[in-house]
């Protein structure tokens, strides 16, 4: 099971010579065995020996497994920060494996290992996963084969007793809770904001801009509007409110047994926590947990800036998404009084 073997490539011809061989050897092959190619990206794309590469790298390192589910790489961003940070005071105690979707540099691999000091860092490569379903950009499917199965076998390689899930946004299934369930692991959730509410994660409704008010997305024909507004692919049934009400209905029942049969449940305020309580009231209380992050500021009263303006501080991107909209909005209700914005953000 641990047995490597070592290619060093360009011990035999010199690079120019290589290129040459291969295209030849290339042609000879899609001659007489046209399936040859496709056959060899499919298997690049399953990779049946991701159980032993994971195997391998763990090196008799004896420390409890942990495997992090994140939806993206490193950004200026609090969920990814928050996730890296724990990482991190976790390093000493834990064998840890950070695992999210993003384009790898290696078209063919299932997953592309990343430099990171202290845990083991893949990306899993999206190229592969066409989901049949986008809201506000991001894909949406309710299940993914091909992210079921290649986490199953991260879990197994990786012998991980605990799954941390950060965020499911772009891993396209709502079945990998209950998977790492059924391989026997432990499951911690985390809920950064709204998405687990809506798959419009800041719950803007589309044709306002504005908060929509709503517990989570509803199978009614307001939620269905704003779905399929939202969504750049059609829901299940079709661009129109049946569609957006059966995806509504699937979605909320995936999310529900998820939350409900977590080990644990954290969430950063507890504001959140009434939101999700009150989309999901079966959730178990003694699994959700309390645990703020973020940057603690210290508590001072409300006071004009130096020159008698009220400041006025924005933490956020400068897109739909992250509420540009409606600070553009209240800008515009504010603009003849003494008031000075700060953005704080990518602009």
């Amino acid at each position: 099971d641990r047995a490597c073997v070592y290619h060093h490539s360009g011990g035999s011809f010199t690079a120019e010579k290589s290129r040459v061989l291969q295209a030849r050897h290339e042609k000879i092959l899609g001659r007489i065995w046209p399936e040859y190619s496709s056959l060899v990206r499919a298997w690049w794309r399953d990779n049946p020996l991701r159980v032993k590469t994971e195997f391998v790298a763990a090196d008799d390192d004896e420390r409890p497994s942990v495997l992090h589910v994140l939806h993206r790489k490193y950004r200026i961003g609090g969920t990814e920060r928050v996730t890296r940070t724990l990482i991190s005071e976790l390093d000493e105690n834990y064998r840890q494996t950070l695992v999210y979707p993003g384009m790898t540099g290696n078209a063919w691999c299932d997953l592309e290992t990343r430099p990171s000091p202290g845990h083991r860092e893949l990306m899993l490569n999206r190229r592969w996963i066409k989901p049949s379903i986008q809201i506000a950009g991001h894909g949406a499917d309710l299940d993914c084969a091909q992210s079921e199965r290649l986490l199953a076998r991260l879990i197994v390689g990786s012998e991980a007793r605990i799954v941390h899930f950060h965020h499911l946004l772009q891993w396209d299934s709502l079945l990998l809770p209950a998977l790492a369930r059924k391989l026997g692991c432990r499951v911690v959730i985390s809920a950064h904001e709204f998405w687990f509410n809506c798959p419009v994660y800041n719950q803007l409704e589309y044709s306002t801009g504005q908060p929509c008010g709503r517990s989570h997305a509803q199978p009614d024909d307001r939620c269905a509007a704003c779905l399929s507004a939202y969504s750049d692919n059609k829901l299940p049934s079709g661009q129109d409110a049946a569609g957006g009400r059966q995806y509504a209905v699937m979605r909320h029942a995936l999310i529900a047994d998820a939350l409900q049969n977590a080990d644990a449940v954290l969430v950063p305020s507890q504001f959140l926590a009434e939101r999700l309580v009150q989309a999901y009231p079966a959730i178990q209380p003694d699994r959700l947990l309390l645990e703020p992050h973020g940057i603690r500021v210290p508590e001072s009263p409300a006071r004009p800036g130096p020159d008698g303006r009220t400041v006025i501080a924005f933490f956020g991107g400068d897109q739909r998404m992250k509420g540009a909209g409606i600070l553009l909005a209240l800008a515009e209700l504010m603009k003849e009084q003494s008031v000075e914005f700060r953005v704080f953000g990518r602009i």
